[in-house]
């Protein structure tokens, strides 16, 4: 026990001088709470707010009641800038038909063509602004047609739907706080990457893992003494990034959207205590992976592949949007799904976390053993 417990100090004294891998490490924490900040508010204050866009409409005299709807909707005719500067550019072209005064008038029907580059995404959200815009003069027009003849416009509009939200009034954000989640899980990846590098493959560079083999001491003990060593790291970037991330979520103004946001402390407790069996697995996996790797160099290419292992969770939604319930009892998947629940205040059956933290310390277990049983071997020396 005093031999591995020399191991550990060992190991977290050359973790603490080694201020270059932490802050590197440590860097998704920093920037994640930037770009929910930054990213999330800056499409609040875009959606939120309708800016004005310019189209090319032809024959804008021909339906003046057209236009003050379009008007409305914060959409005008270039022909109309008297602005300073440069004439705008249209992203769209309306072409009204020559007849269309006549037309509303006598109640035919009538054709406007929306010409553009449809493929553009620049052009996109002008076009569904001006089919919105038409559609409710259109349906408009339909309305007065039937009063005219003595008919109620609400008989072609036999259902009136409203919709209710029963989403917990603790939090209505939705999947947009499943940045947080993805942030959380990458970090518990990526914060002891460098770590685990430096420890492995870096030390087998420095002459100092033979000197480690040399002494009293079984592999395994070496290597989970590593392996608590790099858990810590990942651990405490895991917490930077959960906090920072929640306080920068709250710091948006989601109530402009409707949305609300907020993490209470029992959630953000056992989000952290979920996290603890991913955080030895990433470790676990970067050791054994720089132990395999020939060089430093190759070690750092080579658990770059391990960052794609969080991404296992997101991308199961997007692919299986009603997700069977043997994937919230797998590892990865079962802890990306738990921070969903947990950061949508939704319930959560206790089963499930429990059981996927189980199956991620067998494998924590097995990878530690690879590692070892690599250790007790000549190759780990040359990494033959």
């Amino acid at each position: 026990m005093n031999a591995w417990l020399g191991l550990l100090r060992k190991e977290l004294l050359e973790i603490s001088r080694d201020k270059r891998a932490l802050i590197s490490g440590f860097g998704i924490a920093f920037l994640a709470p930037l770009i929910i900040y930054g990213g999330v508010g800056f499409a609040i204050s875009q959606s939120s707010s309708v800016s004005p866009v310019w189209i090319d409409v032809t024959n804008a005299d021909r339906a003046p009641g057209l236009m003050e709807t379009l008007a409305d909707a914060q959409i005008f005719d270039v022909a109309d800038w008297s602005g300073e500067g440069d004439r705008p550019t249209a992203k769209l072209e309306v072409i009204i038909d020559e007849d269309f005064a006549a037309a509303i008038a006598e109640g035919r029907q009538t054709q406007i063509i929306l010409r553009g580059d449809l493929n553009d995404d620049a052009v996109r959200p002008v076009l569904g602004r001006t089919r919105d815009s038409l559609r409710q003069f259109s349906s408009a027009t339909a309305g007065v047609r039937l009063l005219m003849r003595g008919i109620d416009p609400r008989l072609v509009q036999p259902i009136q739907w409203r919709e209710q939200n029963t989403a917990p009034a603790s939090n209505t954000a939705g999947r947009l706080t499943m940045m947080i989640g993805i942030y959380v899980m990458m970090a518990a990846f990526i914060s002891a990457i460098s770590t685990a590098v430096d420890t492995s493959a870096g030390e087998r560079e420095r002459n100092v893992l033979e000197m480690l083999l040399i002494q009293p001491v079984r592999p395994f003990d070496i290597v989970s003494a590593k392996l608590v060593g790099i858990f810590l790291v990942a651990m405490l970037g895991v917490l930077l990034t959960l906090t920072l991330s929640a306080l920068a979520m709250g710091q948006v103004e989601l109530e402009k959207v409707g949305m609300t946001f907020s993490l209470e402390p029992l959630n953000f407790v056992l989000i952290l205590v979920v996290m603890l069996p991913l955080a030895l697995l990433a470790g676990s996996i970067n050791l054994w992976v720089g132990y395999l790797s020939k060089t430093f160099k190759e070690a750092q290419s080579q658990v770059a592949m391990v960052m794609l292992i969080p991404a296992l969770g997101p991308m199961t939604l997007m692919f299986v949007p009603e997700p069977p319930d043997l994937l919230r009892q797998m590892p990865v998947t079962g802890q990306f799904m738990f921070l969903e629940q947990m950061l949508k205040a939704e319930s959560v059956v206790v089963q499930e976390p429990i059981v996927a933290s189980l199956l991620t310390l067998v494998l924590v277990l097995v990878f530690a053993w690879l590692a070892s049983r690599y250790l007790a071997s000549e190759r780990s020396i040359d990494a033959l």
